[in-house]
C-alpha cells in the first residue's frame, strides 16, 4: 500500500493579532490571499473577526491580552512557514510587494534571514513623506531566527541574522493606541492625543514618487502639527539585530 504523501510545509505564513478587526481583516487576507498560511492570533474580538478569518481559510488562536509585543511573538511561534510576515490589519502588501515576498519564499532571498521594507505613514488623512522617510522597519523573518521584544508597546522584531531589504514601499495608518505614548505633561495645553485609525492601501516605490498617494479610508481633520511632533518622538527603537 503506498502512503499518501505527506503535506508540503508552507513556504510562506501570515502572522498577525486582531481584536474586533472585521472592518479591516477582510482586506488584509484578500490582499495576502497568495500566502500558503494565515495565523491569526484573537484576543477576545467580540464582533465577527474569527468567523472572518476562518471563512479565509486562517488558522485562528484565541488567547488572553498579553500586550503587543508577546501577542505577536504568540502568532510567530503558531506560523510553520519557512518564511513569516507579520502584519498589522492596517498594513496591505499590494501585487509588487507580494510578489518580492514570493520570490523570498521561493528560494531567491537565502542570504538574509529578515527583511525590512520602506513604510510611508498615514496620519489624519495625509501622508507623512518627511518625518519618517524613509522608515524601514522588519515585517518579514526565516522562521526559527527572528522574535518579538516582549515590550507591551512599541515592540520590535529582532533577528538573529542579517538583514536585507525589499524595494517596495508600503503605507501604513498612524494609531493612537500603538504609536502615541508621550507622557502627559508633554502634551501642551489644550492638544488632544490623536485618535485616527485611517486605513490607507498600499504601493511600491519608485511608482510612488511619481503617482498620487491613495487617500485612507477614513480621513480626520488636521490636528496641531505639535502633536505630530510628539508622535514622531516617541516612536520605539527598531532593534533589528540580537540583543
Amino acid at each position: 500500500m503506498v502512503k499518501p504523501a505527506a503535506p508540503e510545509a508552507p513556504r510562506l505564513s501570515l502572522a498577525v493579532i486582531t481584536f474586533n478587526e472585521e472592518k479591516h481583516l477582510p482586506r488584509l487576507l484578500e490582499a495576502a490571499r497568495n500566502a500558503d498560511e494565515v495565523v491569526v492570533v484573537d484576543s477576545g474580538s467580540t464582533d465577527a473577526t474569527v468567523a472572518i478569518a476562518r471563512s479565509h481559510g486562517a488558522r485562528v488562536i484565541e488567547s488572553d491580552w498579553p500586550g503587543f509585543g508577546r501577542q505577536k511573538q504568540r502568532a510567530l511561534e503558531e506560523a510553520r512557514g519557512e518564511w513569516v510576515l507579520s502584519l498589522d490589519v492596517d498594513e496591505l502588501p499590494d501585487a509588487q510587494l507580494t510578489e518580492s515576498l514570493a520570490a523570498v519564499a521561493r528560494g531567491e532571498g537565502d542570504e538574509f534571514d529578515g527583511y525590512a521594507m520602506d513604510r510611508l505613514t498615514a496620519y489624519q488623512g495625509e501622508y507623512i513623506r518627511h518625518a519618517w522617510s524613509p522608515d524601514w522597519v522588519l515585517r518579514l523573518v526565516r522562521r526559527g531566527r527572528g522574535r518579538w521584544t516582549d515590550r507591551p508597546v512599541h515592540e520590535a522584531l529582532v533577528v538573529d541574522g542579517s538583514v536585507g531589504r525589499l524595494k517596495e514601499r508600503f503605507t501604513a495608518a498612524l494609531k493612537s493606541r500603538r504609536s502615541l505614548h508621550a507622557p502627559r505633561g508633554l502634551l501642551p495645553a489644550g492638544a488632544r492625543r490623536p485618535t485616527a485609525r485611517g486605513v490607507a492601501s498600499l504601493e511600491s516605490a519608485p511608482a510612488a514618487a511619481a503617482q498620487p498617494m491613495p487617500p485612507p479610508l477614513i480621513s480626520h481633520s488636521k490636528r496641531s502639527l505639535w502633536t505630530v511632533c510628539a508622535a514622531c518622538s516617541w516612536r520605539g527603537p527598531r532593534p533589528w539585530g540580537p540583543s
